[in-house]
């Protein structure tokens, strides 16, 4: 399988074929308005925070956008009960006061910087 490319990205988020094999029709990945906002926040941030109820396209497709930026997946859910829990690659490394894990996930980034 291709290494995706932030173009092929790009085109998965707006809905259309990815140029490369690696989106799927059973797995969603385009973004609304609200979440390309949100998406947006993620890169500049380089982790994505998003509410436990919201749609799996957006963690879908940053999934996707860290692939193609060889960066490690850090995700902060906002869990129903109005905690927070860091992920990175799909595993929870910390869990507990939403503010704590923001927090935890920018450590993480900035770790992630040094090495």
């Amino acid at each position: 399988m291709s290494k995706p490319k932030e173009k092929h990205i790009e085109r998965l988020l707006k809905g259309q074929k990815s140029g490369i094999n690696i989106g799927s029709r059973s797995v969603p990945h385009h973004l609304r308005s609200h979440e390309k906002v949100q998406f947006e926040k993620a890169i500049n941030q380089r982790f994505l925070t998003f509410k436990t109820s919201q749609r799996v396209n957006l963690e879908n497709i940053w999934d996707k956008y860290c692939e193609s930026k060889i960066w490690t997946v850090i995700v902060v859910k906002n869990t129903e009960d109005g905690l927070g829990e860091v992920l990175v690659d799909h595993k929870i490394v910390f869990s507990g006061d939403l503010k704590a894990a923001k927090q935890y996930a920018h450590s993480l980034v900035t770790k992630h910087h040094q090495l």
